[in-house]
């Protein structure tokens, strides 16, 4: 099945981007609120609200499902409460930590000196393994201050002549 060309440019008149909850932190109290009082509704219970550590832990936590994801983890929450507060334990999912990123120039670096020692120190050919020119190289060795084994800085005038 395939969607109709005509329909889909009626629809796509304004473009609408929601960032991920991930980026929205300070939504996820109101959602979550919202999400309570929803099931208080239809499930006819009588939760006030979170904890204070019930709601850090919905804070921290990354949301790879977004909305949908919070929405299914309150309404889990909600119906394993035993108080009038969801807790942490009702959360159900311990805390969970970004993954370490190494910031980017740290891996040019590494993977300049990877190339160079890959080419033993053949700048030409390091350059070639990396994808850019001779000259890029060069700037990249004099900017992160690249030395050669010996320890001793290669100079970019004396290596282009």
């Amino acid at each position: 099945m395939r969607f109709r060309r005509d329909l889909f440019y009626r629809i796509n008149v304004f473009k609408v981007e929601v960032p991920p909850l991930r980026e929205r932190v300070n939504d996820i109290p109101q959602l979550a609120q919202f999400f309570l009082e929803k099931y208080n509704k239809e499930l006819n219970k009588k939760i006030e609200g979170f904890t204070p550590e019930a709601m850090q832990r919905l804070r921290e936590y990354f949301w790879p499902g977004n909305v949908r994801e919070l929405q299914n983890v309150i309404e889990r929450a909600f119906v394993l409460a035993k108080g009038k507060l969801i807790t942490e334990k009702d959360i159900g999912f311990e805390k969970v930590k970004m993954p370490e990123v190494m910031p980017l120039k740290d891996i040019k670096r590494e993977a300049i000196i990877e190339s160079l020692n890959a080419s033993h120190w053949n700048v030409t050919k390091a350059a070639k393994l990396l994808g850019i020119g001779r000259r890029s190289m060069h700037r990249y060795i004099k900017k992160y201050n690249i030395m050669s084994d010996s320890t001793m800085s290669i100079n970019p005038k004396k290596s282009e002549s």
